[in-house]
């Protein structure tokens, strides 16, 4: 199993800053991008509610929620690597075997949209059939993910409790297992990642999530 590191964000950690002032500058529409999403989640949880009250035969227009998917797995892997210059002073990448500050060339490229990030690297959703998800306004839960051998892979990423994966390695990450924040195993016999997720659908409340994809 890929070794992993917890580490709890608050609200005001959103926007982590892993570049120098006129970078960060260049990637404002990431943290503006990052806010309309975490609306988005959270006003798809209220819509949830309003139905469980007034039954969901009563509520015949389900107005489907979106999110620019590009724009999440881009500011996900920013804030990775801003987490991982701030706390990982002593690991490295495992691509590279730089430090924390010298993330790959190509992680770096398609941050800033030069580039897409090409299967198997870029975002997963991590459900499995039946998962339970609970709200969590405002909060950033993120596990480091570490390569058997040593350094950086990629990380677990809740955010308004929802579950995510960013995977920042050119290699398949299903050579071993890897446990969500639920405590769901996916992976050689287990569950499996969702990439580039195309919709949501939420039994409950028949709420759908559309994730689009430039």
């Amino acid at each position: 199993m890929w070794g992993t590191e917890e580490k709890n964000i608050s609200v005001a950690s959103l926007t982590v800053n892993a570049l120098c002032r006129t970078h960060n500058s260049d990637l404002s529409e990431l943290d503006t991008g990052i806010r309309k999403i975490s609306d988005s989640l959270s006003e798809l949880y209220r819509l949830a509610a309003v139905r469980a009250k007034i039954g969901r035969g009563k509520l015949s227009n389900i107005p489907k929620l979106r999110v620019d998917g590009s724009i999440l797995e881009r500011w996900a892997a920013k804030f990775l690597v801003g987490l991982f210059c701030a706390v990982g002073k002593k690991s490295y990448w495992h691509e590279t075997n730089s430090g924390p500050l010298d993330p790959p060339e190509s992680i770096v490229k398609s941050i800033y949209g030069l580039e897409p990030f090409v299967e198997p690297m870029g975002l997963y959703l991590a459900y499995a059939v039946g998962d339970r998800h609970h709200h969590e306004e405002g909060v950033v839960r993120t596990e480091t993910l570490l390569h058997p051998d040593g350094g950086l892979v990629g990380a677990s990423l809740d955010l308004n409790g929802f579950r995510f994966l960013v995977w920042l390695l050119p290699e398949t990450l299903h050579a071993s297992l890897i446990k969500s924040s639920a405590g769901t195993l996916f992976g050689p016999g287990a569950a499996e990642l969702m990439y580039h997720p195309k919709e949501g659908i939420f039994k409950a409340s028949s709420q759908r999530l559309i994730f689009d994809w430039n």
